[in-house]
């Protein structure tokens, strides 16, 4: 296990003997002038100890960092997530271990996890609808407010990030200007569905996205994980009903949210359903990140905090 703890300013050009891994993490590195609080940088070994070191190594900071009880348990399940997926999926680096990074930097708590391996999303994945290892860039993009994947030949770079409480809030132009993009976003995104063009709806969604449709007396639906899951939605969707329209009546945005307000028609053999439902999305950097239909108008609204 290696280890630094870092002062609080400039720290990547005066104190790199002592923060020898942490230009290794990108996102971090390019900051001249660091305002964390207190960074601190460790490496560990695979496997269960690792983890465990992992886990009391983001407990120590997030405790420092003033999160309560709630958000200190999602922080902590989304890092060990991000932990355990490059310990599974990624390779370690030329000393034998994987580097993690973690801090307060300008009101935001950040961590990073760096292994030395490809990132590939490739790979496919059977959802399992009870347990939360598996579900990986889905439950991280939902439990944080920010996720950045920075992959490039050899090095792989996760970062996550979370507002502290209290940290102050978008401006309302940016805040505006980003609830017009993200409502543009989801019309192309029901353009694209209607004309069920796949590759035109992976544009549109980020690589972790999870998708939660309705079940329904026809089929029993789990999330649909990622762009291969989004592969297999379409698919699904086609084996499984004759006829599948949406309609959208109006659409509201708050803050990271969108909600569509409309109907479903679908139709198997003699089996006709024509029902309301409400669409709720949930965007970053202008991709959708999450996507749950709900059978009354109202349940979605709730789902983006808004009122009816």
């Amino acid at each position: 296990m290696v280890s630094a703890t870092c002062p609080a300013v400039d720290f990547f050009v005066e104190n790199a003997a002592r923060c020898e891994l942490l230009p290794n993490f990108a996102p971090l590195a390019q900051r001249v002038t660091c305002r964390f609080v207190e960074s601190q940088v460790l490496a560990i070994a695979a496997g269960p100890a690792g983890l465990s070191e992992g886990r009391g190594f983001i407990e120590r900071v997030l405790s420092a960092a003033g999160f309560d009880a709630e958000a200190r348990y999602q922080v902590t399940v989304a890092t060990n997530e991000a932990v355990s997926n490059a310990m599974e999926h990624g390779v370690p680096c030329a000393d034998g271990l994987f580097h993690l990074a973690a801090g307060v930097e300008a009101g935001t708590f950040v961590f990073s996890v760096r292994d030395c391996g490809e990132f590939d999303d490739a790979a496919e994945r059977q959802p399992d609808p009870v347990a939360e290892r598996g579900r990986g860039f889905a439950f991280m993009n939902l439990l944080m407010d920010d996720v950045r994947l920075d992959a490039r030949p050899g090095q792989t770079v996760l970062r996550l990030a979370k507002q502290l409480p209290g940290g102050p809030p978008a401006t309302s132009a940016a805040a505006a200007g980003a609830e017009e993009r993200n409502v543009r976003v989801v019309r192309e995104l029901f353009e694209a569905f209607a004309a069920r063009d796949v590759e035109r709806t992976i544009q549109l969604v980020d690589r972790g996205v999870m998708m939660e449709p309705l079940s329904t007396e026809v089929e029993q639906r789990t999330p649909y994980l990622g762009v291969s899951g989004l592969r297999r939605y379409f698919s699904d969707l086609e084996g499984t009903w004759d006829k599948f329209e949406l309609t959208v009546a109006g659409i509201r945005a708050g803050g990271d949210y969108v909600v569509a307000l409309g109907r479903i028609h679908a139709q198997r053999q003699a089996l006709v359903a024509d029902d309301p439902a409400g669409f709720t999305f949930k965007l970053r950097d202008g991709r959708v990140v999450w996507a749950k239909v709900y059978r009354s108008h109202d349940e979605a609204l709730a789902a983006a905090g808004l009122t009816g």
